[in-house]
């Protein structure tokens, strides 16, 4: 990730959903959970690229696992 804050051009400029449009043709699937520091800055930007390739018309998997329990083994919904 860039060093800079989130709202810096330079996060823009290297962000994943600045550049939604070449990803045309490969396959992507989009995790996010909503435990954990990590997670929940990372969770609004999975939704923003999901809405933009959904938007383009791109296949895509996504899934919110909130704090785990949807998916079971284990997981606590943390970026671990």
């Amino acid at each position: 990730y860039p060093s800079d804050s989130i709202s810096s051009n330079e996060w823009f400029a290297q962000s994943t959903t600045t550049h939604a449009a070449v990803l045309h043709d490969v396959s992507v699937a989009l995790y996010t959970g909503n435990v954990g520091s990590l997670e929940v800055t990372l969770r609004d930007s999975s939704y923003r690229l999901r809405d933009l390739l959904t938007l383009f018309s791109f296949p895509v998997y996504f899934m919110d696992y909130g704090d785990g329990q949807l998916i079971g083994y284990g997981c606590d919904g943390n970026h671990d």
